[in-house]
C-alpha cells in the first residue's frame, strides 16, 4: 500500500507535536513493509534527514493550477491509496480532495484538543471591565447562566 502524508510545512519531529506523530507513524509503517511519502507545499529547508521521499508542490499558493498537475501526476505515478491529511479542516483540506485519480482514499486528522475552548472557560467567565458592582454581577451571571455542555 502506498500511503502520502500530507502537510503544509516539513514533517520533522523536533518541530512540533503533528510533526512528531506523523514521524513515528511513517517509520512503523515503512517497517511493515508500506511505502511512505510525504507532500508539503509550504517546507522550509531544515537539516532533518526524512525517513520518506519529500514532495514539495511547486507554489505555496494551493491556487495555482501548476499545483493540482504536480499533485495528480505524484498521485497517479506513485499508485498512491490513500492521502492522510495532516491539517484536517485547515488550509489544505480543499486541495488535496481534488483527487483525479480513481481509488484514492482521503484521511482528514483533526491535531486538536477536543476540550481546548474549556480550558480558557474560566478566564472568560472571570473577564471584568472595570471593579464595579455591575461588572461583578455580570461575572457571576455568566457564571451560572453559561451553557452547560
Amino acid at each position: 500500500m502506498n500511503i502520502v502524508f500530507a502537510y503544509p510545512t516539513g514533517l520533522n519531529p523536533q518541530k512540533g507535536g503533528v510533526e512528531r506523530i506523523t514521524d513515528i507513524i511513517a517509520k512503523i509503517l515503512l517497517k511493515r513493509g508500506y511505502t511512505i511519502f510525504y507532500l508539503n507545499w509550504k517546507r522550509e529547508q531544515d537539516n532533518y534527514e526524512y525517513p520518506v521521499p519529500v514532495i514539495d508542490l511547486p507554489s505555496s499558493n494551493l491556487e495555482d493550477p501548476n499545483n493540482l498537475e504536480v499533485y495528480n501526476r505524484f498521485l497517479k505515478e506513485n499508485r498512491i491509496d490513500v492521502i492522510i491529511n495532516q491539517h484536517g479542516l485547515y488550509e489544505g483540506t480543499y486541495f488535496l480532495s481534488q483527487v483525479k485519480v480513481q481509488n484514492v482514499k482521503i484521511i482528514s486528522v483533526l491535531h486538536s484538543d477536543p476540550f481546548g475552548y474549556y480550558n480558557h472557560l474560566f478566564a472568560d467567565l472571570m473577564t471584568l471591565r472595570d471593579s464595579s458592582i455591575k461588572e461583578k454581577v455580570k461575572r457571576v451571571a455568566r457564571f451560572f447562566l453559561y451553557r452547560k455542555v
